[in-house]
């Protein structure tokens, strides 16, 4: 069985912007981030009465990442929007899930749910192993997919793009490339108190362009990457706003991050519930 092209890119859009966000949630501490030449730093100032001091181009990378070291855990919601998801027909794919973060892809466990056209879709990845149930695609059942299957090349796409994730790729890959970061306010995200901060990401100078999520020809063409951080009082992200170029059309993800830290169950489908190709008339 071969995934149709669209819900493919669908669910990579899925699983990458799953990535934005546990790149923020792997263990692991990094070294602080060098200011650029011409970096900004526009968000220095502490907080009237509560000894808050805000991030900046200097300390960004090394407090976001040091605020989720010990966090592997995490539940999700996210939406596209801006003139790219509209024209790809990705502004009403809803998707929320859960995610365990391991040292590689293979020790990490997913579960991610999609509303795409009226339809929903449900991924389990557990174990390096796929699971997906299609809704009367594959009658309601989980579609194991193999190394064997024709699909596994679009999902061993986004493999990689989690186990550049769950090795802290972007936030490393940030270091030294964040140009800009503005403190833009105080905002209450699904009950907290955060810190709204606009960051500008200089592609230029980006370590690992992959592991953002970015070639070298849309890097060429985005100059810089646009990227909304809702942090609380310790710096744990509870929203992230990524836009990025489609061409010449903005695609504008937006990820609430709930439950940090607390246990999630993700488990491979019972028996019962996994069809086989073959059963599906493959």
């Amino acid at each position: 069985m071969r995934i149709t092209r669209k819900i493919a890119a669908l669910l990579t859009a899925g699983v990458a912007t799953v990535t934005l966000t546990a790149c923020q949630s792997g263990a692991g501490t990094s070294e602080p981030a060098a200011a650029g030449d011409n970096a900004i730093e526009t968000a220095t100032s502490e907080a009237a009465g509560g000894g808050y001091t805000a991030l900046s181009v200097s300390d960004f990378v090394e407090r976001s990442t040091a605020a989720q070291a010990a966090m592997s855990t995490m539940r999700y919601t996210a939406t596209f929007s801006g003139p790219a998801a509209e024209a790809q027909g990705m502004a009403d794919a809803g998707m929320q899930g859960a995610m365990a973060t391991g040292e590689t892809a293979a020790d990490t466990a997913m579960q991610m749910t999609m509303d795409i056209e009226g339809a929903t879709f449900d991924m389990i990845m557990v174990g390096g192993d796929f699971y997906m149930n299609m809704g009367p695609l594959t009658q309601d059942k989980y579609l194991h997919v193999t190394g064997e299957d024709s699909s596994r090349a679009e999902l061993d796409a986004m493999m990689q793009q989690l186990d550049q994730a769950n090795i802290a790729g972007q936030t490393r890959a940030m270091e030294g490339a964040v140009s800009e970061v503005t403190e833009v306010g105080t905002e209450t995200v699904n009950g907290v108190e955060t810190h709204h901060y606009a960051v500008t990401v200089d592609l230029a100078k980006a370590k690992d362009l992959a592991a953002l999520g970015i070639d070298e020809a849309m890097a060429r063409e985005m100059g810089t990457m646009e990227v909304e951080y809702f942090l609380d009082e310790e710096d744990v992200p509870h929203r992230v706003v990524t836009t990025m170029a489609e061409g010449e059309q903005d695609l504008v993800v937006t990820v609430d991050i709930t439950d940090q830290g607390e246990p999630v169950d993700i488990a491979a489908p019972a028996a019962g519930q996994i069809i086989d190709a073959s059963e599906m008339g493959m």
